[in-house]
């Protein structure tokens, strides 16, 4: 099989959940081959036993620009290997879709989509329906809830190629945590994206007492730095954090809050529960899907809801 990670980004330090997931799917198959960029993303898979085949990018950068560009020459590049295996990709990022397209010949191609991107992402959502459109040759299609089978369906995907994957976390690894003295009054935890609604912290935040702890990483360079200058003292950042030490973290705290805008899963919510924080988010059709009562939720884009909803949630601690 060879895998497609051509997205990830030169300078990230963490694998998407989505990656995540299909690092869970793969790490079984053998031989197993994964394209990826040259220039980055290497590491954070490398414990894969897999052949790696690296594929050369003009720009090492962080800039979502010049990754974009990237993006398009991957794309092409791919397209001219010659493949005898079956396909599987990372997710719906076009640099991987693209030549999945071209060199699935009579091989099985298996598509991965996490969730739908809303329309007032105008140029993300034209993007991800480009990528859809050519996952319609794709012989298996891998979808995390029920709304975006459905979704798929009405857009005239055959039924029996449309597959709700499963996927766990290390509940083991986090009994073995235990319990930890509160330092955090709430804390984030995600890939550090506008889309993972990063840059409502702050404002969520002000006026708060005690410490907003924020963990994570990736994403681009550009909103990190803008996220750091809105936030004030008692907002901490610990960066990307992984195993017992992320843990640990999340059972400093007392209540997680999560203001993402698209969800197909979240594995970090489903961690987070098992955890046992509270958690308060955005009112995303998912939640109640795949998480019925078990998060508080405030109206979408609506700040003081989301604090009143907090409050209430923290009050009863």
């Amino acid at each position: 099989m060879i895998a497609f990670f051509n997205s990830l980004i030169p300078t990230s330090e963490m694998l998407s959940g989505g990656a995540q997931i299909v690092v869970q799917l793969i790490k079984d198959e053998y031989p197993l081959t994964i394209s990826l960029p040259s220039r980055g993303g290497y590491w954070v898979i490398k414990q894969l036993h897999a052949n790696f085949l690296f594929t050369k990018t003009p720009f090492r950068s962080n800039n979502k620009y010049l990754i974009v560009l990237n993006w398009l020459v991957m794309a092409v590049r791919c397209c001219r290997f010659q493949v005898n295996e079956d396909i599987i990709t990372s997710g719906d990022y076009f640099c991987d879709t693209i030549p999945a397209f071209f060199l699935k010949g009579k091989h099985k191609w298996t598509a991965i989509i996490f969730h739908i991107i809303p329309r007032k992402r105008l140029v993300s959502y034209l993007i991800q329906q480009f990528s859809i459109l050519l996952m319609r040759r794709a012989d298996t299609v891998l979808v995390l809830n029920p709304l975006v089978k459905e979704y798929l369906i009405n857009r005239g995907f055959l039924v029996n190629r449309i597959h709700i994957q499963e996927v766990g976390i290390d509940e083991e690894a986090i009994k073995k945590v235990p319990n930890q003295t509160k330092i955090y009054e709430a804390c984030f935890m995600g890939r550090l994206s506008p889309s993972k609604g990063i840059f409502d912290l702050p404002k969520i935040w002000q006026g708060m007492k005690g410490k907003l702890l924020i963990i994570g990483g990736g994403g681009f360079a550009e909103d990190a730095r803008r996220l750091k200058l809105m936030c004030g003292e008692n907002i901490v950042f610990a960066g990307h954090k992984e195993g017992e030490e992320k843990f640990k973290l999340l059972k400093q705290s007392k209540v997680f809050i999560f203001p993402s805008y698209e969800e197909g899963l979240s594995l970090t919510i489903k961690e987070v529960l098992a955890c046992g924080l509270p958690i308060v988010a955005w009112d995303l059709p998912v939640y109640e899907a795949l998480y019925p009562n078990k998060l508080k939720t405030a109206p979408i884009g609506n700040i003081d809801k989301f604090r009143e909803a907090y409050e209430s949630v923290s009050n009863r601690l």
